[in-house]
């Protein structure tokens, strides 16, 4: 589920991992979403949770996975977080 095996990857018009802290994380969320480069997304915890990332110091690094599938597809953009 964390990575998307090769065969897939042509179903996503965006798709990349970015490595943020806490910190940055929490400036960036509003509403259970992370808007990057115009795009909204809507969040997904993976093996984490909100309360669980809200007690790490402040210099923990989470993992987040942007992806957006074609438009023809008619899905939500997802970025899933973990805790690195």
């Amino acid at each position: 589920m964390w990575t998307i095996p090769h065969d897939f990857s042509d179903l996503f018009q965006t798709y990349y991992l970015l490595h943020w802290e806490k910190e940055h994380f929490f400036k960036s969320l509003s509403y259970g979403t992370i808007t990057r480069k115009g795009v909204e997304y809507q969040v997904i915890y993976y093996n984490s949770t909100l309360w669980d990332i809200k007690k790490l110091n402040c210099d923990t690094q989470l993992k987040l996975s942007f992806r957006e599938l074609h438009d023809e597809y008619n899905y939500i953009p997802i970025v899933l977080v973990t805790i690195k």
